[in-house]
């Protein structure tokens, strides 16, 4: 939790002390005594943030005139500051409670689900790695941030509503990550409409705390890894592209990590809603580049040729995932950062160029299906660019599916133990593991990105009129093609 959060929680278990009258009679003083913070206007801060969004009523007794409900103005600060208050909470306010007492009792748990470690950056790296990957995979299976903020506040919603097992069977039944996952909790939960759209909505601000929260453990840990690579590269063949490619990726994850931020103060609310898959997957992606670099650090002894397309191919998709963010109506401003369009749009090209190489080894039929797709973009109509679009989906399905064919996939250990009995085909997590093999950052990195792309295609669709939105839809999907055929365990 972040520390405004654990206050805001303090506030609330105060006003909402068991056998307390409705109303909560303090001063600020009294009251930063008892949430124990030293400092006043920290304390005044909180209880205008929670008097702004509704979770809190606050009114003073003023003589001749009885009860005064306090009013969002600049004379707010003071109306706290002056003799004593009382506050009551409200019913979204206890439904927000409940949330941050949860999450207090979890303690960091999207981090918990997800953390790497970074102790032993600088000594122990290599020792690590496995550890790391399979931290990285584990919260890959998890549900997202905002899922996991919209069930906990569901379940306060309902839990004085329905039985202990009723509420286990609800949270048990739960199909997450996926497209269902509105229809399964209104289902299983037994709510409306309107009560899941209400949770959603109350779900926004944690999501975004949440998502901050984990950019700057992932800002922490790139530090480490920054000092892991000063000694760790010095010695390793093709040292000097490799750090220059190393220092770039720091550089384009940090843009990634700002997205959660940035888009709160530019997008209004409910277009921010309809837009957290891309704003959480800014952060997944720069944390799924720097597990990236990482195991560059780890295999320094190792650099290829190989190593240097990975981190070059992953840096530009994260990267395109910042511009695609950005080309999003309305426009979010990243200060006086220089995103490169030209350098951008001009690297794009040249991995397009590798990725023809690539797909030339495969079937000269995907050459011409990739050329076909830009053929359509660049008729410059909505048409066109839908055509564009499905035709480089297509390519990737087509590439995935021959590289990782059923019959030869359902031999090995990833169909054989899978977990989900009933499946009848492979997922297309499976066929990525199977063409990888047991490059497992590069595995995580290929997950990741390729759900990022699924979750930007509804945008894709939406705005294709903008032929440089879809420009950069279609050099993310060429980016994340090329990554995974480079990393394939067949390649050469």
């Amino acid at each position: 939790m972040l520390p405004s959060e654990v206050l805001e929680l303090s506030i609330l278990e105060f006003v909402r002390i068991p056998g307390a009258e409705r109303w909560r009679s303090t001063s600020l003083p009294s009251l930063a005594v008892s949430v124990k913070c030293q400092d006043w206007n920290e304390v005044a801060d909180a209880l205008i943030r929670l008097h702004a969004r509704k979770i809190i009523n606050v009114r003073k007794w003023i003589d001749q005139q009885g009860f005064v409900a306090a009013q969002l103005s600049p004379e707010l600060t003071r109306f706290f500051n002056s003799g004593e208050f009382q506050m009551e909470i409200t019913a979204e306010g206890r439904v927000y409670a409940e949330t941050l007492s949860e999450r207090k009792k979890l303690d960091n748990a999207p981090l918990q689900a997800s953390e790497i470690s970074m102790s032993a950056a600088v000594g122990g790296l290599l020792q690590n790695e496995t550890k790391m990957s399979e931290a990285i995979r584990e919260a890959l299976h998890n549900r997202s941030i905002f899922e996991q903020q919209t069930i906990e506040i569901v379940r306060g919603f309902q839990e004085p509503l329905i039985s202990t097992k009723a509420m286990q069977d609800a949270l048990a039944k739960i199909n997450l990550g996926n497209e269902s996952f509105y229809k399964s909790l209104v289902e299983n939960f037994q709510i409306n409409d309107q009560q899941y759209w209400n949770s959603v909505a109350l779900a926004l601000e944690p999501t975004l705390n949440s998502l901050s929260q984990i950019g700057s453990e992932i800002a922490k840990q790139m530090v480490e890894t920054s000092k892991a690579m000063e000694s760790a590269l010095s010695s390793a063949p093709f040292q000097g592209a490799m750090k220059g490619l190393l220092d770039q990726a720091a550089i384009i994850a940090s843009l990634n990590l700002k997205v959660p931020d940035l888009t709160r103060l530019y997008w209004p609310k409910e277009v921010l809603l309809e837009r957290l898959p891309l704003v959480e997957d800014s952060v997944w992606n720069a944390r799924a580049l720097e597990v990236l670099r990482e195991s560059v650090v780890n295999r320094f002894t190792q650099i290829e040729t190989k190593e240097i397309a990975t981190i070059e191919t992953a840096n530009q998709f994260v990267k395109g995932h910042v511009q695609l963010v950005r080309a999003l109506p309305p426009a979010v401003s990243f200060d006086d950062v220089n995103l490169g369009e030209d350098e951008f749009r001009g690297c794009n090209e040249e991995i397009g160029a590798k990725l023809e190489q690539e797909l030339m080894r495969v079937g000269v039929q995907f050459v011409e299906l990739r050329r076909a797709a830009w053929r359509n973009l660049k008729a410059n109509s909505a048409a066109g660019a839908r055509m564009a679009m499905t035709g480089i989906r297509e390519l990737f399905s087509d590439v995935l599916h021959l590289l990782a064919a059923d019959d030869e996939l359902k031999k090995t250990e990833i169909w054989l133990n899978r977990t989900e009995r009933d499946q009848t085909r492979p997922t297309r997590r499976m066929r990525l593991q199977f063409i990888v093999g047991e490059r497992l950052a590069e595995f995580d990195a290929l997950v990741q990105f390729d759900r990022s792309i699924q979750n930007a295609n509804k945008f894709t669709h939406t705005f294709g009129e903008n032929p440089e939105l879809v420009r950069i839809a279609i050099s993310q999907v060429e980016n994340c093609l090329y990554l995974l055929l480079v990393s394939s365990r067949h390649a050469s």
